[in-house]
């Protein structure tokens, strides 16, 4: 059973979800659970939390189905045409996807997946991160990125990869809602930056973990898998898993080796622990595969993600990331916000996150 100080911190979280989203009265909120990502503490207050806005909230429960693909159950694809809001407790639901790209693009339906799906993530301070401030480190940082054109990626692992951004490629989770349109589709608490590479891209990803799609036959890496890039896709595939990369290609089709997405962690309390990992600063990954969702020029059916750990990231030169060190933590517009909330050096200070941390048991 949850004490009370612990329920306290996971109303307040709950609360920091309705700010980040704006919810307000005039929306029908859906929240959908499914066997597994339901807990009763977590979803309980997060209804209370919408329900003191006095906008109307409903909860669903569906038997699970496989996001990618299987189509939905019928009672779920019919709930979210009657809401403004769906907040997923559930998987995250993959926006290809036609039910959900309706919805985002001809209904405008705001999805939040919330990424703080249990007590523990809810409650601490990666849940609980003031939205305003995770908000202004976001915005910061793609001020920074857009500010620029020839992009650096390096890690001590042997990663070295150049590139170039186009401001119009610029997103991420970490910004207010008035920089999308139509339609949202953001994670709580969110704090992730990316942009689509531009040409030209070359170089080596030396990977360290991976997500289990596509067939991928582990998630953590004992050594790395050496991806060589050359004009924007994969020439050459060496290391661990290598064999898997190579047939995974050769059933793919031509863009399954493109380089759509280039993501890293802007949360610095971001951790593994019941929590996204991936949004700590510690953690970039390189989305391979469809870019179109990136603002990039091409279509696959495939997409697979490949992380590496404590990368420096350049920007002409500036380091937005100093060996898995956010910079702009320390920008005066960012500890200005922070002292609103509390001690700057507290709050701003990064947690530990490590590709072990959030792949080692997978």
């Amino acid at each position: 059973m949850t004490d009370p100080e612990t329920k306290s911190r996971l109303l307040d979280g709950a609360r920091n979800l309705v700010r980040y989203v704006e919810i307000n009265s005039r929306q029908q909120v859906l929240i959908h659970t499914e066997p597994g990502y339901d807990d009763p503490d977590v979803v309980g207050a997060v209804k209370s939390a919408i329900e003191e806005t006095g906008a109307q909230v409903s909860v669903l429960h569906t038997p699970h189905w496989d996001k990618q693909y299987e189509p939905p159950p019928r009672p779920f694809e019919a709930a979210i045409e009657g809401c403004d809001v769906l907040i997923g407790q559930g998987e995250y639901l993959h926006t290809k996807n036609h039910y959900i790209q309706v919805g985002l693009f001809e209904r405008g339906l705001i999805y939040i997946n919330n990424e703080a799906k249990t007590v523990q993530a809810l409650s601490s301070w990666y849940g609980r991160f003031p939205a305003e401030l995770l908000f202004t480190i976001g915005v910061v940082t793609v001020e920074r990125l857009g500010a620029g054109k020839d992009i650096r990626v390096t890690t001590k692992a042997g990663t070295d990869i150049s590139m170039t951004v186009q401001t119009n490629t610029l997103g991420g989770y970490c910004y207010p809602f008035r920089f999308d349109t139509p339609g949202y589709k953001k994670g709580f608490p969110g704090g992730v930056a990316c942009f689509h590479p531009e040409d030209p891209v070359n170089g080596v990803v030396a990977v360290q973990a991976m997500t289990r799609g596509n067939g991928a036959p582990k998630a953590m890496l004992d050594r790395p898998l050496f991806l060589t890039f050359r004009d924007h896709r994969v020439v050459e595939a060496e290391g661990e898993c290598a064999d898997w990369w190579r047939e995974f290609t050769r059933k793919g089709d031509e863009n399954s080796s493109w380089l759509g997405e280039c993501m890293w962690g802007v949360h610095p309390k971001a951790s593994g622990g019941g929590g996204r990992g991936a949004a700590n600063p510690h953690l970039l990954h390189f989305g391979l595969g469809n870019s179109i969702a990136y603002g990039g020029p091409t279509f696959s059916k495939t997409w697979q993600v490949m992380f590496v750990e404590d990368a420096t990231l350049t920007v002409d030169g500036y380091a937005i990331l100093q060996d898995g060190l956010l910079t702009v933590l320390a920008d005066p517009k960012v500890r200005a916000v922070a002292a609103k909330y509390g001690d700057p050096d507290e709050l701003l200070s990064q947690v530990p996150a490590t590709v072990q941390d959030q792949f080692g048991g997978k």
